[in-house]
């Protein structure tokens, strides 16, 4: 209410700034041990629905999402770059087996390598096959057995045998090399073109600069958060989320916007439409049936400069 009756009652700063203050006091009585790992899943939440929110509003430019491949690509690669320089485990990569022996003649060497590169290939169909197979199971179960969409498939199954055949390759041409890896998940991260995810890409970006950080703190090189820089971060991520999804929820997934109804108990079906559609956020795609006209502002609750700047800007 304060919030409101400083900011006017339709002010998107209301939303925001009583958000920032609940998720403040609220991150507060959190264990610190969690406040990191809690703080990440929130970065990645809000980058999501920011960048729609920008996106929708005009700022950034058309066409941006074609970069979410190439930078799901590099960010992948960098995160088995480090995982493997540091020893990190991530998503149990196995190393591939591809042996290689020394034969006795040039001939026994050449047919030595066409039978590798052979078992190669078989590795990687076997792979495509596999992974191919769980995404398409993945597929038919979260769809609730309606429909199999097949990309979710193609993109595992080719990611897996893009990944094995490039690496199985590279250690026929020379022996082990650390940047084999990276190099054959630079190539992997590319069949994300044949299922086109924003949300797996920002989590792979998020993850490698978790990695970078984290070592560099380590390395002494960037400072070391506080507790209060972690809980001001979350109040801004939390900020930005309830503020996007309360006032243009149809760019907030379905999901965070039940989580957004959850959390402020149950009340987005109060929210006034019409009245945040003037303010031109296209709100009412989500309801079609409202019309879109200037509401009634209460001067209880709307100062009488918003209530004059408002109705210029509409009219």
């Amino acid at each position: 209410m304060t919030c409101s009756a400083h900011l006017g009652h339709f002010s998107p700063g209301s939303v925001l700034f009583s958000s920032l203050a609940a998720a403040y006091l609220g991150i507060k009585l959190e264990e610190p041990r969690r406040v990191q790992a809690l703080l990440l899943s929130m970065l990645r939440l809000a980058a999501e629905v920011a960048f729609a929110a920008l996106q929708h509003g005009g700022v950034l430019p058309e066409g941006l999402h074609r970069a979410q491949v190439p930078l799901f690509a590099v960010s992948l690669a960098g995160v088995v770059w480090m995982a493997r320089r540091y020893g990190l485990l991530f998503l149990g990569f196995q190393p591939i087996s591809c042996k290689h022996g020394s034969g006795g003649s040039a001939q026994g060497i050449d047919d030595h390598k066409f039978r590798t590169a052979l078992s190669c290939l078989a590795a990687s169909l076997t792979r495509f096959v596999m992974f191919g197979s769980i995404g398409s199971a993945a597929s038919f179960i979260f769809s609730w057995g309606r429909r199999i969409d097949p990309r979710p498939g193609l993109f595992l199954g080719s990611f897996g045998a893009v990944y094995s055949l490039t690496r199985c390759i590279l250690r026929l041409r020379s022996s082990r090399q650390a940047w084999h890896d990276p190099a054959a998940a630079l190539l992997a991260g590319l069949c994300l073109a044949l299922w086109p995810s924003p949300r797996l890409t920002l989590y792979f970006a998020f993850k490698f600069l978790e990695v970078c950080y984290n070592r560099g703190e380590e390395a002494g090189i960037l400072p070391s958060g506080s507790e209060g820089t972690h809980s001001a971060l979350f109040a801004i991520c939390c900020g930005v989320l309830l503020t996007v999804g309360v006032l243009q929820p149809h760019l907030v997934r379905p999901s965070y916007r039940a989580f957004i109804d959850r959390v402020i108990g149950r009340r987005m079906r109060f929210i006034n439409v019409p009245a945040i559609a003037t303010l031109g956020y296209g709100t009412t795609s989500i309801v079609p049936d409202v019309p879109i006209t200037m509401p009634e502002l209460d001067p209880r609750f709307v100062s009488r400069r918003y209530k004059e700047t408002l109705w210029v800007w509409a009219q």
